[in-house]
């Protein structure tokens, strides 16, 4: 009477289910025509797998019905595959849009994303770093609320990889993507002035945020440029949202002469100037033209559409996810040398309100 031999089965022999019944990694490797090294890889979303060999391994993944034990390869690796992404406001479609496109990039390299929304509160935005930093994530995408570089300094120095999207700090060793918005701005004075526009005003955003600043430095050296002298009465303080755009607007119309031209800082605040100019009774584009940020939808909608400068949202989103993915996926911890800088070009995109 013949007896099975005792030990493991030969690799050929392999049975299709582990000890729980689930599909192995060895089950994918097979059915992919890959090494179990190069399935692995491929799952985990390492770019020494190119991207026709990732996607043959994955549709083999499926078709095995085989589901990575995500706890039990942090374990090994180290590494959560999860990617933080805190933000100053969720409802402002410029950042949902970015987070949108970040979320897209982390999930085709096989990470998931947890977004935090610090609604513009510093405390909280300590707060989520704080969470996110302990631990559960391999890296941070981030666009600051707080204004001082020594505080996130301190708060992450011994955290995972940062990649600054959108804002950008001073003095950090930081990877970075941003918009080229004081050429934006520049380019919105020029148009402006071509149109016989000369008291331009600007609805300018909260101070000391980078954004802010670099649009009202475009907007200084657009007049600079045109022969138009700056008169501070035509520059107001605004907070990037679309009540701090109504009562900029508001504080502006009163102004004597008035303003024949505003631009607004971002795509919330140019809702509130819309509404604003609208409420005073004025016509658009002939007793005010109005120049907005941020190609968003409403934009085409209203009446007259609105002249904007467009910003590439979803490249900046993109951007920033690959930065930080090519961080991560490096041998040694990342890649050596100093921080890279990446700033994107705007679009002025003329219509009917100037």
């Amino acid at each position: 009477m013949s007896r099975r031999p005792i030990g493991p089965p030969r690799a050929g022999r392999r049975s299709g289910r582990d000890s729980s019944g689930q599909p192995r990694l060895v089950d994918v490797a097979a059915r992919a025509g890959v090494s179990l090294a190069t399935a692995s890889r491929a799952l985990n979303g390492l770019a020494t797998v190119d991207g026709a060999l990732r996607r043959r391994v994955q549709d083999a993944a499926r078709a095995v019905g085989y589901r990575p034990n995500a706890f039990a390869r942090g374990l090994r690796t180290q590494r959560t595959l999860t990617l933080g992404v805190v933000i100053p406001s969720i409802a402002n479609p410029h950042f949902t849009e970015a987070v949108q496109a970040a979320q897209d990039a982390a999930a085709a390299a096989g990470y998931t994303t947890i977004v935090c929304n610090t609604a513009r509160d510093p405390e909280a935005e300590r707060r989520d770093l704080l969470v996110l930093t302990s631990g559960r994530v391999d890296g941070l995408i981030l666009a600051p609320t707080q204004t001082g570089p020594a505080q996130l300094m301190a708060l992450l120095a011994d955290g995972p990889p940062v990649v600054l999207m959108d804002r950008r700090l001073e003095g950090v060793p930081w990877d970075w993507v941003a918009v080229d918005v004081a050429t934006g701005v520049r380019e919105a004075v020029a148009h402006l002035a071509s149109r016989g526009r000369t008291r331009i005003a600007l609805l300018a955003g909260p101070e000391g945020i980078s954004t802010a600043g670099d649009k009202l430095a475009g907007y200084r050296a657009g007049l600079a440029a045109q022969g138009l002298e700056p008169e501070a009465a035509l520059v107001v303080a605004g907070d990037y949202t679309d009540a701090g755009g109504y009562e900029a607007t508001r504080r502006l119309l009163t102004r004597s002469p008035r303003p024949d031209a505003v631009i607004a800082s971002n795509n919330l605040s140019a809702i509130g100037m819309t509404r604003a100019v609208l409420e005073a009774g004025l016509r658009i584009p002939e007793d005010v033209a109005l120049v907005g940020f941020d190609n968003t939808p409403w934009t085409t909608l209203v009446r007259p559409a609105l002249t904007l400068v467009a910003q590439p949202v979803a490249a900046l989103g993109t951007t920033a996810a690959r930065l930080l993915l090519d961080r991560l996926e490096r041998p040694a911890g990342g890649l050596p040398g100093a921080p890279r800088h990446v700033l994107l070009a705007p679009t002025l995109v003329v219509r009917q309100s100037t």
